[in-house]
C-alpha cells in the first residue's frame, strides 16, 4: 500500500512541478515578445546606416561551422545621441551591405536595445519554442493533476503495488 501511495505522490508532484515550470515558460516568452511588440508598437523610429558587417562563426550540436554575418548600424537619436548597435540575428548569408540605409526602432530612454527593422529578435525562434514547450509542460502537468484525483488511478496504483 505504500508503493501505491509513493507512485501517486509522484504523479501528483510532476505534476504540479510542470504547471509551474509550464507557467513560468509561457510568462517569461510572452513577456519578452510583448516588450519587443511594444518597442516596434510604441518605439522611436530613426534612420540608420549599416557601418560593418561583424562576422563570426557559430558551431551547431553536430559540430557544423559557420559563419554568421550581423550588420552594425549606426544611428542618431530624436535627442541627437548617436548609437552604435549590431543585429542580434545574423545571417548566413550577408543580409546588408555596408552603406545601406535601414530603419531602426527604439526604446528613447534605452536606444542602446534599438531593433533593426526586418530582423527578428535574436531569440525569437527560442522563444516560440519556450512557449509552446511550456503549454505542453501546463497540459501535461494539468492532466497528471486530475488523473490522480481520478478514484480508479488511486486504486489501480494500490492493486498493483501491494501484491
Amino acid at each position: 500500500m505504500v508503493k501505491g501511495k509513493t507512485l501517486l505522490f509522484w504523479l501528483k508532484n510532476s505534476g504540479w512541478i510542470l504547471l509551474l515550470g509550464g507557467v513560468l515558460s509561457i510568462a517569461h516568452s510572452c513577456s519578452t515578445l510583448s516588450g519587443a511588440a511594444s518597442t516596434w508598437a510604441n518605439g522611436a523610429t530613426a534612420n540608420g546606416k549599416v557601418v560593418e558587417i561583424s562576422k563570426r562563426e557559430m558551431v551547431s550540436p553536430n559540430g557544423q561551422r559557420r559563419l554568421i554575418a550581423s550588420a552594425v548600424v549606426q544611428f542618431t537619436t530624436a535627442h541627437g545621441k548617436v548609437v552604435t548597435v549590431t543585429d542580434k540575428v545574423g545571417s548566413t548569408s550577408a543580409p546588408n551591405r555596408v552603406g545601406e540605409k535601414v530603419k531602426v526602432v527604439y526604446e528613447p530612454d534605452e536606444p542602446e536595445a534599438a531593433l533593426i527593422a526586418g530582423s527578428a529578435p535574436a531569440n525569437a525562434a527560442l522563444l516560440l519554442f519556450q512557449g509552446v514547450s511550456g503549454w505542453i509542460a501546463l497540459l501535461t502537468g494539468g492532466v497528471l493533476i486530475l488523473l490522480v484525483k481520478l478514484p480508479w488511478v488511486e486504486q489501480t496504483a494500490r492493486r498493483r503495488h501491494t501484491g
